[in-house]
């Protein structure tokens, strides 16, 4: 049993499940910053060439998305709201898809119904399937996720700064976990980076991260950061300058 990242991608692979594994797509932050003078096209067909791809590179059959999926909330835009529904409807005719709520998701399930294709939605507290428990980050999750013995999730949408020379360069990381108490069966927590380039997030090089997972769950200082190349650049404890 094992979670693995594609090269130089965020997106995980669950060999067992047959699963790709994404998270905060933020379909619908180019409109955001459009108003302050940033043109970015929508994400949706790069969204969808970057999971076709994945899907051709591993035999993939499903895709589960851990959380905000959408961006603006509340009163997002009908031309946000079309372009969530048009990167769900090309993705499920691809492709089965699991939805996992995040705290950019409302509306999420009205979506889903007008598709009427092969979509699930689960709340924000997750879903167990198998042995790994999916779940988008900024809630508790359901008791029986802890039956697992991996959770795999988002929202921390962590990156470092790595500088070469007189260039400094933003590189996403993936960080592996280990829960804090012994509870059923979890021996590792997953955290995955945004797959949307422009969504933001947390330099670990400076910050520390926070939040529910890294408070009440995660060993802090156990955890180990990754590079998408799969480089090591040590536990979370070293990497942070706090």
């Amino acid at each position: 049993m094992s979670v693995f990242i594609l090269k130089d991608k965020p997106i995980a692979l669950i060999k067992e499940l047959k699963a790709l594994v994404v998270t905060d797509l933020h379909i619908g932050i180019e409109n955001e910053l459009r108003k302050k003078g940033i043109n970015i096209p929508s994400q949706v067909e790069k969204f969808f060439e970057i999971i076709r791809k994945a899907k051709e590179e591993t035999n993939a059959e499903v895709l589960i998305i851990l959380g905000d999926l959408k961006h603006k909330v509340p009163g997002s835009s009908i031309r946000e709201l079309e372009n969530v529904k048009l990167f769900i409807k090309k993705t499920s005719e691809l492709m089965e898809v699991k939805i996992c709520k995040g705290n950019h998701d409302d509306l999420i399930e009205k979506i889903v119904e007008e598709i009427d294709k092969n979509v699930e939605v689960y709340g924000a507290r997750g879903v167990k399937i198998g042995n790994y428990g999916f779940f988008h980050g900024h809630a508790w999750p359901y008791s029986y996720l802890w039956e697992a013995e991996t959770w795999v999730v988002g929202h921390l949408q962590a990156f470092v700064e790595l500088s070469f020379g007189p260039k400094r360069n933003t590189e996403k990381v993936f960080i592996k976990g280990f829960p804090r108490m012994k509870r059923g069966n979890l021996k590792e927590i997953i955290v995955l980076p945004s797959l949307n380039d422009f969504a933001g997030g947390i330099n670990i090089v400076k910050e520390r991260p926070t939040g529910l997972l890294f408070e009440k769950i995660v060993s802090w200082e156990k955890c180990e950061v990754y590079l998408l190349n799969g480089s090591f650049l040590g536990t979370l404890k070293e990497v942070t300058k706090q």
